[in-house]
């Protein structure tokens, strides 16, 4: 079974927005082996909007907890962060780029979590701002792993500097 769950992470003390909380609630959700690809998605997305609705921002630091319980399940959490952006649109907050840098530098900073540094294929790794977050946090590669995506997408000729890139011979990874 899969349970949904929202973790509130608004750490203000002030008592007015206690209250309003203790008003919200987003209950723990249960899905069952027949639903969880079916219905899964909209649930996430449901957990989502209340989230962003609540907040009111477009980041929010608050966590949609998926727990999958199995006896063929080990314990891991998967974080799932917002892309890095470096500008915004007309009708975005000013803020939004701060707060997506800042959520994602709190998780890089953990040093008991894993980097899965995504990057498209046909994007020259040395322009990639999550290998550099990255490499600002773990400058020894020891637990940031690249992960890329687009292969298709490699330009003709580029395609020996992406397998490079994968074995390690253009940057030192670890894991």
């Amino acid at each position: 079974s899969v349970s949904i769950q929202w973790n509130n992470n608004n750490n203000n003390n002030n008592n007015d927005k206690k209250e309003e909380e203790e008003d919200f609630v987003f209950d723990t959700i249960e899905l069952y082996k027949d639903d969880i690809n079916t219905k899964l998605p909209d649930v996430i997305l449901q957990a989502q909007d209340v989230i962003l609705n609540h907040t009111c921002k477009e980041v929010s630091s608050d966590v949609i907890q998926v727990t999958v319980h199995s006896p063929e399940c080990l314990d891991l959490v998967l974080l799932d962060l917002p892309g890095m952006v470096h500008t915004r649109g007309l009708t975005e907050s000013e803020s939004l780029v701060e707060d997506i840098n800042d959520l994602i530098t709190t998780y890089l900073s953990n040093p008991r979590c894993v980097i899965l540094a995504v990057i498209a294929a046909n994007v020259d790794y040395h322009n990639s701002q999550v290998l550099a977050m990255a490499q600002k946090v773990d400058p020894e590669t020891k637990r940031t792993i690249p992960v890329i995506t687009k292969p298709d997408l490699v330009d003709v000729g580029a395609e020996e500097e992406v397998v490079e890139l994968l074995l390690g011979r253009k940057m030192k990874f670890e894991l």
